[in-house]
């Protein structure tokens, strides 16, 4: 049953590697070659990740021994943080590419297909995968999975928006889940399926769905770009990823709405893993800390260093215990008790709900108090440590929103993202043009000093109609999609824009 650790089916899985690579590598249709199909759902040892190192590794290097000339992939599913079977962080040592496969029916289906979570989550798993991975990583595999989940003009949305969203965030390309339809089939395997197969481009009759013209319409507007692509999208800031004590799920969720966030506060971030050497950043996000073994004492050091130098650190706290709190917040914790309760928080000209677990009342700070809760005192502070500051929230904000449902694809939610606006605004990151729609989101994509690409998206389902603030001494012009008219943007739903960002020039929009 241990397909990844068993000697007896990995010497078979061996004289099979060796014989199918050397048999079909003269062929000029093979681009690369892949360990398999999510092999991390196979039988293996859960209770010793590093059985699936030995094998990863073991099958690429028979891989390569009988063809040297082209690239290994790893074929994963999905981002694993910690000590599970399969910790995708070992693919650095063992692929030469790395895949993610996110379905949202299966992994983020607690919001409609086409709103902001689903749509995010295809650039969130393809980046940090990238980041903790080190390895280029694109989306090998997705799609809506049938018509229980969407309508065929929903699906062609989702794609649409989906593909700029891969394009605008460097996930390198996308592969739809599929090409035709398959449904119609009444053999195995395709008859013992229940969600049925039809999820291609083409129905039965081999005729278009919408999905398909959305294809056609992407690949024009890359004939638009240089390469057919986009220079790397700037990054202002890192979510550090804590030591995985949690259900790797439960902390992929969590990152994600910290993922999320960012953006809405226009922000653009990389990933770290918190038990690695710290990279340089003008900003750090620590988010929803639980467990008490989040980051090592070295790594925490290293970390308030870069602060000490000038760097913002936010970190917020769900029941973590963390060495040194007092000396680098400021903040004097005098007990907590348990409330499982939805907490409101003042911050002065708005207020926020947050649950929380513990609530921690404070005996005194000499930190700055930016929010307050009734019964505990502050909950939010900012605190100056050596030429950077420490930003402390005493709530798991990020995995509040995890579980919240609709916060991130209804109207008029509460402002959480101001924040990661404030954090943001105190680590100096300045972006070039923004717009008043927590939907609307950009990247940013440097052509020269004076001059870059914006890639505009609608998060939503809907038009969004929203006023654009554009950097002073800039211009915008567009390059495909809505144009920008008097500082105002009409864009369609699940729709792209790009533009032009040029310095010296009056800005008319």
């Amino acid at each position: 049953k241990m397909l990844l650790s068993n000697p007896t089916v990995i010497k078979w899985q061996l004289r099979f590697t060796k014989y199918f690579v050397s048999r079909f590598k003269n062929s000029s249709a093979i681009v690369a070659w892949d360990l398999g199909n999510e092999v991390e759902n196979m039988p293996s040892d859960a209770t010793n990740p590093d059985a699936f190192y030995v094998w990863c590794d073991t099958i690429g290097n028979a891989i390569r021994l009988a063809d040297g000339t082209r690239p290994v992939i790893s074929g994963l599913q999905h981002t694993q943080y910690g000590d599970y079977k399969v910790n995708f962080r070992m693919i650095e040592d063992t692929c030469d590419l790395h895949t993610v496969h996110p379905y949202n029916v299966f992994q983020s289906a607690a919001d409609p297909l086409v709103s902001q979570r689903p749509l995010l989550d295809i650039s969130y798993r393809c980046k940090v995968a990238e980041d903790l991975a080190k390895t280029p990583t694109f989306v090998q595999e997705f799609g809506a999975t049938g018509y229980t989940n969407c309508s065929k003009k929903t699906e062609a949305d989702f794609y649409r928006a989906s593909l700029y969203t891969a394009l605008a965030h460097g996930c390198h390309g996308v592969m739809w889940w599929c090409a035709f339809d398959q449904g119609m089939h009444n053999y195995p395997p395709y008859r013992w399926n229940s969600i049925g197969s039809d999820y291609g481009f083409f129905d039965k009759d081999l005729e278009k769905k919408p999905i398909a013209e959305e294809n056609l319409k992407f690949k024009k507007n890359l004939e638009l770009l240089e390469g057919g692509t986009l220079p790397p999208h700037k990054c202002n800031g890192v979510i550090l990823v804590p030591r995985c004590e949690r259900t790797s799920n439960e902390l992929n969720e969590i990152i994600r709405s910290s993922y999320i966030l960012a953006k809405r506060a226009n922000l653009d971030v990389s990933f770290a893993v918190a038990l690695e050497s710290i990279p340089d950043s003008p900003l750090y996000i620590f988010p929803s800390l639980r467990y008490n073994k989040t980051i090592t004492k070295t790594r925490l050091d290293e970390l308030l260093k870069k602060v000490e130098n000038g760097s913002v650190l936010y970190l917020s706290l769900d029941t973590a215990l963390v060495r040194g709190l007092p000396e680098f917040t400021g903040v004097n914790i005098a007990y907590r008790e348990e409330v499982s309760e939805v907490r409101s928080v003042d911050f002065g000209d708005y207020t926020l709900p947050i649950f929380t677990n513990k609530l921690l009342t404070i005996e005194s700070t000499d930190a700055e108090i930016l929010g307050s809760d009734k019964d505990a005192g502050g909950v939010f502070f900012k605190s100056k440590y050596g030429k950077g500051f420490v930003y402390l929230l005493t709530m798991p904000l990020e995995d509040y929103l995890a579980k919240r449902k609709g916060a991130f694809f209804k109207e008029n939610e509460p402002e959480y993202d101001r924040i990661y606006r404030e954090v943001a605004k105190c680590a100096g990151v300045e972006r070039l043009i923004d717009s008043d729609s927590p939907f609307v989101r950009f990247t940013e994509h440097s052509i020269s000093d004076k001059e870059c690409f914006v890639m505009a998206i609608n998060y939503s389902n809907k038009i969004q109609n929203v006023k654009i603030t554009v950097k002073d001494g800039y211009s915008v012009s567009t390059v495909f999609g809505s144009e920008i008219k008097n500082g105002t943007l009409e864009i369609g739903a699940n729709d792209a824009a790009l533009y032009k960002i040029k310095m010296g020039l009056k800005n008319d929009n």
